[in-house]
């Protein structure tokens, strides 16, 4: 799973669609401090080489 297929990303960016700016950057920012958390060095890689190839 990417950090843009986890269900708190999605949250996030279905509130900021609603103009609930605060609310989903709270979520955007939690959603990304447990998938963190919760990586492993592989998976860690996959999402660097992901965000560098854009």
């Amino acid at each position: 799973m990417t950090l843009t297929d986890h269900p708190l990303v999605a949250r996030a960016r279905q509130l900021a669609s609603e103009l609930l700016v605060p609310e989903a950057e709270r979520l955007a920012r939690e959603g990304m401090f447990l998938l963190i958390q919760g990586q492993t060095a592989e998976t860690r890689e996959a999402h660097l080489r992901a965000l560098s190839e854009r």
